[in-house]
C-alpha cells in the first residue's frame, strides 16, 4: 500500500516493522493524502492480487495503479528503522 498526497506532490511507500501505517494515516489527516489501493485486488495480466499493504513502487506501477500521476513531480519516500528493534520487534511477536 501506498498513501498518495496530490497536493503536496508526496508518494510515501509503506515498509513492513518501520510505523509506516502510523505515517501513512498522518498524511492522510493532515495532508489529504488516501490509500493506494484500498482494497485487495486481483491483477489480471500480472496474475497475482496486490495487497492494501507493503507493496513495491514497482508493484504499484505494473498494476496500473499511478497511471493518472506523473511520478517524476512526486517526492517518492519509504520509512526505515533500526535493523536491531526491528528483529527484536518480529522476535517478541512471535515469542
Amino acid at each position: 500500500m501506498a498513501v498518495i498526497c496530490i497536493d503536496k506532490k508526496l508518494l510515501f511507500i509503506l515498509n513492513p516493522r518501520t510505523g509506516s501505517s502510523s505515517l501513512g494515516d498522518h498524511l492522510i489527516n493532515a495532508f489529504g493524502g488516501e490509500w493506494i489501493p484500498t482494497e485487495i485486488i486481483y491483477h489480471k495480466t500480472l496474475e497475482k492480487k496486490i495487497y492494501p499493504k507493503h507493496n513495491t513502487l514497482d508493484e504499484l506501477i505494473e498494476a496500473g495503479l499511478l497511471n493518472d500521476y506523473n511520478l517524476e513531480d512526486f517526492h517518492v519516500f519509504t520509512s526505515t528503522s533500526n535493523p536491531y528493534d526491528s528483529i527484536l520487534t518480529l522476535y517478541n511477536k512471535y515469542r
